[in-house]
């Protein structure tokens, strides 16, 4: 391993060493059952997990994967979806809400996926649910998967908890015989590697891609802009973004208004670990971006057509 990654994955676990230290093993993987109703749906979940708390604070959260499922599945009946990093099956459940499409949940957490099992067994749809790590290829990778909050991100420093070791590695290509629609993609960290390694199934197939992308250093900023240009370079022409908390940020054909976003993340964070009297005026942790084929561009205004009518409709709605 070169010494530039080497010092990059020293700076990611510096970054988290407070998170990593709230996520005792002890308390954390002993939680009680809870339950959360999403879109008319029961879902069990641990008891501390965030979107317990997030439903009333963060009403919009999420559902760009709604709104890209709906209109990918309306216009491609029948073929599958893939949720990259399902976690306990939150996800799922907002697409099979409005498809009845096959949905390939994939999910290597030993904690969560007993979760996603039995929330898929609640959704109408058929839910192949897989416990697997998807990857830019099939080689094994080595590390741990570090467990907190209501997520679990892989780092090769870190031995307190799950090693991956043992986990299958799959990628884009072997998930399904059948390519899907759309891809929603969210491993904490981890997207841009798989979306690396599954450019050319995305070239094959013109997929939608929904992702979460984050930003915390310089190397985050150039590894996004390269596989934001790559995208667009393999024909992905319309672009929505979304900040975490589901508001809409903008729908552009320009792929340099992405850049400057990333820049944006980039000056959010640049510092925090350094100077944690800044982290009061980060504003946003991610954004969530869609990226639709040319193939497919009608559906971008779709899309944002179906996300304010949400929130023109929740907005008329009395307190």
């Amino acid at each position: 391993m070169g010494t530039k990654k080497l010092l990059r994955k020293a700076m990611t676990l510096f970054r988290k060493k407070e998170v990593v230290a709230s996520a005792d093993p002890e308390t954390f993987f002993s939680q009680d059952v809870a339950e959360m109703l999403i879109n008319g749906t029961i879902l069990n979940l641990p008891s501390r997990h965030p979107l317990l708390g997030m439903t009333k604070q963060q009403p919009y959260r999420d559902e760009c994967i709604s709104h890209a499922a709906k209109n990918y599945c309306r216009k491609y009946p029948g073929k599958p979806v893939y949720d990259i990093g399902a976690n306990i099956g939150d996800s799922c459940v907002r697409i099979s809400s409005y498809c009845s499409s096959p949905i390939y949940a994939i999910e290597p957490s030993d904690f969560f996926f007993p979760y996603l099992e039995q929330n898929a067994a609640k959704m109408p749809n058929p839910v192949h649910c897989i416990k697997a790590i998807v990857s830019s290829d099939p080689s094994p990778i080595s590390g741990n998967l570090v467990h907190w909050g209501g997520t679990a991100y892989i780092d090769e420093f870190v031995h307190e908890t799950s090693s991956i070791s043992d986990l299958p590695t799959i990628t884009m290509e072997t998930i399904s015989e059948t390519p899907p629609s759309f891809i929603k993609c969210d491993t904490d960290g981890f997207d841009l590697k798989i979306i690396s390694g599954g450019l050319g199934f995305l070239s094959a197939n013109h997929c939608g891609l929904l992702f979460e992308n984050t930003i915390r250093d310089h190397s985050d900023v150039e590894e996004s802009n390269k596989i934001l240009g790559a995208l667009h370079e393999i024909g992905y022409s319309d672009f929505i973004v979304w900040d975490d908390p589901g508001r809409l940020m903008l729908h552009t054909k320009d792929i340099e208004s992405l850049y400057q976003l990333n820049r944006y993340m980039y000056e959010c964070w640049d510092g925090t670990s350094r100077f944690p009297e800044r982290n009061a005026v980060r504003y946003i942790c991610n954004f969530d971006i869609l990226c639709i084929h040319r193939d497919d561009e009608e559906l971008a205004e779709y899309i944002v057509e179906d996300h304010l009518r949400m929130v023109s409709s929740r907005r008329a709605q009395p307190d």
